[in-house]
């Protein structure tokens, strides 16, 4: 199993991660099919005019200080964190 499947699964039920739906192998290509997720943070700031009120700014931190707690009770730490990476949610998980 690749990585990204069994994080995801370990990560199962957990606020602020995405739903783990499958993970199989069709011919020689490995095939993950999770929740789907919405624009990242930096589509959102280029949305914005690159310009968020101090209050987004405190909220977004909260939430993300929040899901780093949760990656290192877990004992994973996370290498490659930048506004491209993190994913807004959609719908009731926006």
């Amino acid at each position: 199993m690749i990585e990204e499947a069994k994080l995801l699964k370990d990560f199962a039920g957990k606020v602020g991660f995405p739903q783990f739906v499958w993970f199989g192998q069709e011919g020689d290509y490995y095939i993950m099919a999770i929740e789907l997720l919405g624009p990242s943070l930096e589509d959102l700031f280029v949305y914005c005019g690159r310009k968020l009120s101090l209050k987004t700014v405190l909220l977004i931190a909260e939430q993300l200080i929040a899901r780093i707690e949760i990656f290192h009770e877990m004992t994973y730490i996370h290498r490659d964190l930048k506004p491209e990476n993190i994913l807004i949610g959609m719908e009731e998980n926006a």
